[in-house]
């Protein structure tokens, strides 16, 4: 392989690693904040009926919603509420949130057990993302020799 096609595959090689390693930082950064926000919901649980104000089927079945807890109105978001009922979802359709006492902002339309399972599936995702990562490095490094 002549330097130039070697200084090329370099170049390539360290602008898909930098990038990988940007996005799996940013992607631990978001599944945390929301492993926190399932945390306060388990900790201080509560449950209210909401109404589905947007369904999104196109986009892993993601709904948005609004509920009420006392006189104050909270807006919410979430993809755990089943996509395989999307087509039946509505606009007005009810379902059941949870959301944490303390603080009313932050709810799920699922259970605190499927969030939690799925904040889990994203962290085994990330880690075999890395491992591959690490493996393809290796490779590189190897071959340079």
């Amino acid at each position: 392989m002549s330097n130039e096609n070697r200084k090329n595959r370099n170049i390539t090689f360290i602008c898909i690693l930098s990038f990988s390693i940007i996005f799996i930082g940013a992607s631990l950064i978001i599944n945390y904040g929301s492993q926190i926000e399932v945390e306060r919901i388990a900790t201080s649980n509560h449950v209210a009926e909401a109404t589905i104000t947007k369904v999104y089927c196109s986009d892993h079945g993601k709904v948005d919603y609004i509920y009420k807890v006392g006189s104050t109105t909270f807006s919410g978001s979430d993809y755990s509420c089943s996509a395989s009922l999307c087509k039946d979802r509505k606009l007005g359709d009810k379902i059941t949130v949870h959301y944490s006492g303390s603080d009313a902002g932050i709810s799920r339309c699922g259970s605190v057990d499927k969030a939690e399972s799925l904040i889990l599936s994203q962290y085994i995702f990330l880690f075999f993302l890395f491992v591959v990562l690490l493996i393809a490095a290796y490779d590189n490094w190897r071959q340079r020799k």
